[in-house]
């Protein structure tokens, strides 16, 4: 959105680039201020690896413009540095120290790519662009909050979602920017800044290069899915480059040597130095990190006794790639487990059993890894396809295989008693059919789960606070809160629905004035319940969110939320309880009656405003009534609806906790939202 000029600064006599911005629209002034605080958020960057800010001001006809350093050597998306580790690397450490400092001042920067790297005349890398960034620190936003800015394919998953972000966002950014130097092709590759953003959340880190895989490690640790699995600061990024940093040494004698053709066997020789440099460096990065050695000594394992082996039999000759890129089990033709069940069938030699099972212990090793990471889905869809190979190639009773077993309860033993401790039974709910086959962690588990009281709090990884309601006929946690238009916006950006229509019933203009979530025709803030929704989108929203977090959410049963709703206190006066029809507004044309009160919410109110239950949950009395389903909880199709509750166009004569009768349940109301359950 802005011009850049190439301009002479006329006291000083040095040339400088100047952006000026031209906004539009009846906003534009709001738009120029706050590109103004951009810039003075820019200009307390004072560090030798950010472009700095000279100026701040406006042109004569009002349009906002600030000055910067010239930078003529160019962007990091021209330059070539492919192959040149030490470069790479080079580049990534001014990066980060770059970040590293603004984010010490509480600046996030929010859109690292190579085009926001810049090279001054002395060829040092230096971050650039902080336009869309965030201070932690100031009153003002540059950004609003939902709104997603930023370039999908360096986009963190938790910045696409447009939810408020930290350090850890910037340095996947930095992560995306580092396997792009070191292969030449971001990560993931679609067509539409959607499809980017849902390749960021749901697929597995790229696997990167065979002659590149010692950066592995640090790739797949800044493209962590969840901020709590990546690097918490740059500094510790930083301390985990530096090793590699000091293998990559030697090669810069590489362009000097070259030259000196009449000494061939020199050649040899620096390939074996940096061959053996690289061994020592992959060594040291490993023992740096405590995760790594694991894993990426049994892999390498495997890869070791496999590249043996295909020397020896043609057919395994694509084996060593597949244990390289971790293709454990896909394609399902090509895949190593396939390649392995091929050999075996022509030969159970030891050779080919050694293969076998070196391979067990190492996919075995990324299961363990996985587990004590907290990431239970791969790990079971992992476990099942291993267990399944070991069975069918009858490899159970070999000690590798005892001993993945045995390393797998162990990671169990230890996530369950982290869970013990915090009394979280939520932490391993999704490890619970592993937990059930061993008899100690089974009594355990079954002791733990038996603890869960009714309105203990809970909360998933990306999922909403919960409470749990729990009754002789029900048992589920409950969120504290209706479904917010923040927390719907999340869900059409992720998975874009067409929008359910509805009217304002009982008035002229409501047969010619349709509206939508988005809009229903009265001003709603971003943390007011979503109304204009369909049972449809409620349970659309409930199978995205179950997505996100590995657990089951679905709309409540009309018994879940009476269950819910007993604990609301009919001793309390209605307008303490709820946001209902009141005095707030004089609407003399409305013939209704209205409850002697003004709570000063002419319509819908921000969720959590009002009184909760014992239990804590919100809002049960009026603002919007909610969709429930009136179907078995385990039916998973259910097509039947009630919509439930009171909501801000409730008066005196209308029940405040009883199924509304007044609803189109093939429709979407103004006043209607909803709210889900977590199976238990």
């Amino acid at each position: 959105m802005a011009h850049v000029y190439l301009a002479t600064q006329l006291s000083l006599e040095r040339q400088v680039a100047i952006k000026v911005v031209r906004f539009s629209g009846p906003e534009r002034e709001a738009l120029a201020t706050r590109f103004e605080n951009e810039a003075r958020t820019i200009a307390q960057l004072e560090h030798p690896g950010i472009v700095g800010v000279f100026d701040v001001g406006r042109t004569h006809d009002g349009l906002p413009y600030y000055t910067m350093a010239y930078l003529p050597n160019g962007d990091l998306s021209k330059a070539d540095v492919a192959g040149r580790n030490e470069r790479i690397a080079a580049v990534l450490e001014a990066i980060a120290k770059a970040l590293g400092f603004a984010h010490s001042l509480g600046v996030i920067h929010r859109d690292v790519k190579p085009e926001n790297v810049l090279f001054d005349r002395e060829n040092r890398a230096r971050l650039a662009d902080f336009g869309i960034s965030r201070s932690l620190n100031r009153s003002v936003r540059i950004t609003d909050e939902g709104y997603a800015p930023g370039s999908a394919a360096y986009m963190s998953p938790e910045q696409s979602r447009g939810v408020d972000v930290d350090a850890r966002s910037d340095l996947y950014s930095l992560g995306v920017v580092a396997y792009e130097l070191l292969t030449g092709v971001t990560p993931y590759q679609r067509t539409d800044p959607i499809a980017m953003a849902m390749a960021h959340h749901e697929q597995p880190v790229p696997r990167l290069p065979r002659h590149q895989a010692v950066w592995q490690p640090l790739i797949d640790k800044l493209l962590a899915k969840h901020p709590d699995d990546r690097f918490q600061s740059a500094d510790e990024f930083l301390r985990a480059l530096a090793p590699l940093q000091n293998s990559f040494e030697p090669t810069r004698l590489i362009p000097t040597l070259k030259v000196q053709h009449t000494r061939p066997v020199a050649r040899p020789l620096l390939v074996w130095a940096l061959l053996a440099t690289s061994v020592v460096a992959v060594a040291g990065l490993l023992l740096r990190q405590p995760q790594a050695p694991t894993v990426e000594s049994s892999v390498a394992a495997a890869r070791a006794s496999s590249m043996e082996l295909a020397r020896l039999d043609p057919m395994l000759a694509n084996l060593p790639a597949r244990i390289e890129t971790r293709h454990w089990f896909e394609p399902a033709t090509g895949s190593a487990s396939a390649l392995i069940a091929a050999a075996l069938a022509k030969s159970r030699s030891d050779a080919h059993l050694g293969v076998a099972y070196d391979f067990v212990t190492a996919v075995g090793a990324v299961v363990v890894d996985a587990i004590d990471a907290g990431r239970d889905a791969p790990a079971l869809a992992l476990l099942q396809r291993l267990r399944e190979f070991v069975r069918v190639e009858q490899l159970q009773d070999h000690a590798s295989s005892v001993r993945v077993e045995r390393s797998i309860n162990t990671a169990l033993e230890r996530r369950l008693a982290v869970a013990e401790q915090k009394r979280s039974p939520e932490l391993v709910n999704a490890l619970s059919t592993l937990l059930a086959s061993d008899n100690a962690l089974s009594v355990r588990w079954q002791r733990l789960s038996a603890g869960i009281s009714p309105g203990r709090a809970m909360q998933d990884r990306s999922g909403p606070k919960l409470r749990v309601i729990a009754s002789a006929e029900h048992r589920v946690a409950l969120a504290v809160h209706e479904v917010t238009r923040a927390d719907y916006l999340q869900f059409q950006r992720a998975e874009p629905r067409e929008h359910a229509r509805c009217r304002e019933q009982g008035t002229a203009l409501g047969l010619v004035r349709r509206h939508d979530w988005s809009d229903p025709g009265y001003p709603q803030g971003a943390q007011h319940p979503v109304v204009c929704v369909t049972a449809a989108d409620a349970s659309a929203y409930a199978r995205w969110l179950s997505r996100q977090t590995g657990q089951r959410y679905r709309l409540p049963t009309v018994g879940e939320w009476r269950a819910a709703a007993a604990q609301v206190s009919a001793l309390n006066a209605v307008c303490t309880l709820g946001n209902v029809f009141d005095h707030s507004e004089d609407r003399r044309l409305v013939l209704r009656d209205r409850h002697e009160c003004a709570d000063g919410a002419t319509y819908t109110q921000t969720v959590g405003h009002y009184q909760g239950t014992g239990w804590g949950i919100y809002d049960l009395v009026g603002n919007v009534a909610e969709w429930v389903q009136t179907c078995a909880p385990a039916q998973s199709d259910c097509k039947s609806v009630q919509a439930i509750g009171s909501s801000w166009r409730s008066g005196p004569t209308q029940p405040l906790l009883d199924v509304r009768t007044d609803v189109d349940t093939q429709s979407a109301a103004l006043d209607v939202g909803f709210r889900l359950v977590r199976e238990l």
